[in-house]
């Protein structure tokens, strides 16, 4: 009788503590950026993009990030005569680093530009192969 008390006691402290845990997560965030006027390519799989925002040009890249998983999708579903932009989606984790995902909307392969870049003892910039 008293084992059974004590289980009920330790299964509902569990179960307690379980949603409570995952009630405090932090909840997925995503940020559009339009228009991107220029995209870069710093290395096979790495890219960086610029957007205007005002009469102001800004830079969104994932090179800052020294923890978490980074992401790229590059899409060519824009229309012409729209504007390209793209979307950086943060992805709590449930354990380990976050998640982070940059999908960059344009209109074609040509306007992916070579980038610089930096890797152990290399650095230099890519350039477009015809």
């Amino acid at each position: 009788m008293k084992t059974d008390i004590f289980k009920i006691i330790f299964f509902t402290t569990l179960i307690i503590s379980a949603t409570l845990f995952n009630g405090c997560k932090e909840a997925t965030s995503s940020q559009k950026y339009t228009p991107v006027v220029r995209v870069f390519m710093h290395n096979p799989g790495e890219y960086s993009f610029l957007y205007q925002e005002g009469k102001e040009l800004k830079s969104y890249s994932f090179q800052w990030l020294m923890n978490g998983n980074k992401y790229y999708k590059i899409f060519t579903d824009v229309e012409n005569g729209s504007p390209m932009w793209a979307e950086i989606i943060k992805i709590p984790p449930r354990i380990g680093n976050d998640e982070w995902y940059m999908n960059i909307h344009i209109h074609n392969s040509n306007e992916i530009n070579g980038g610089n870049f930096r890797n152990g003892k290399n650095n230099g910039q890519t350039i477009e192969v015809e």
